[in-house]
């Protein structure tokens, strides 16, 4: 059985704890004058990511929804998609950086391991089988040609 939890929820767990782990460690915080514009650089990028990644999947005119991956019509192996088979959730976890870096908590790094984790066994799991159902050799080619993050 496959358990899927889509991205935002995970994404906006994972925050929370790394808020958690900032409130419960003060002493090890950090307050620095380039927390804000870390942060900005870091989401920006991710946001970019996650936009160009989009914008790969729309061209071939198939969804981007993390939900109903069942639509997908096309194998984006293109763009961004030549070097990392998941560069929008890659974009997720730079914006994880960026919140590390406005919250000022160097510990709350820990939880970055931990959506890693998540991601792959909630969502990119589940998005894998269905896509090797669906494209076959084409897939698992490309499987072998490209990481799953980097």
């Amino acid at each position: 059985m496959n358990i899927k939890i889509i991205p935002i929820v995970q994404l906006i767990l994972i925050a929370a704890a790394m808020l958690g782990i900032q409130k419960l460690s003060p002493s090890l915080n950090y307050h620095g004058n380039g927390n804000l514009p870390l942060f900005t650089i870091l989401c920006l990028t991710g946001f970019g990511l996650i936009m160009a990644g989009s914008k790969e999947f729309l061209s071939y005119k198939t969804t981007t929804n993390p939900i109903n991956i069942e639509n997908t019509t096309q194998l984006v192996t293109s763009g961004l998609y030549k070097y990392s088979r998941n560069p929008m959730y890659i974009g997720l976890v730079l914006s994880l950086l960026g919140w590390a870096a406005l919250i000022g908590s160097v510990l709350s790094l820990i939880a970055l391991p931990l959506f890693i984790w998540s991601m792959t066994q909630y969502q990119i799991r589940f998005e894998e089988d269905l896509l090797e159902r669906k494209f076959g050799k084409d897939f698992i080619d490309y499987k072998k040609k490209v990481p799953r993050w980097l």
